[in-house]
């Protein structure tokens, strides 16, 4: 069960690692100012 869980953790960590490598290449390295601005805007409740 221990080697389960570890397996478990190990394919989790490497795709969120994939998913987040997708994310930064396709906003670029670095996201626009507007980007971020509109992130930010969606983290405050209305």
């Amino acid at each position: 069960m221990r080697g389960f869980l570890i397996g478990l953790v190990v394919v989790v960590g490497l795709f969120l690692a994939g998913f987040g490598a997708l994310v930064l290449m396709a906003n670029g390295i670095e996201p626009t100012q507007e980007e971020v601005r509109v992130e930010l805007e969606d983290d405050f409740p209305r």
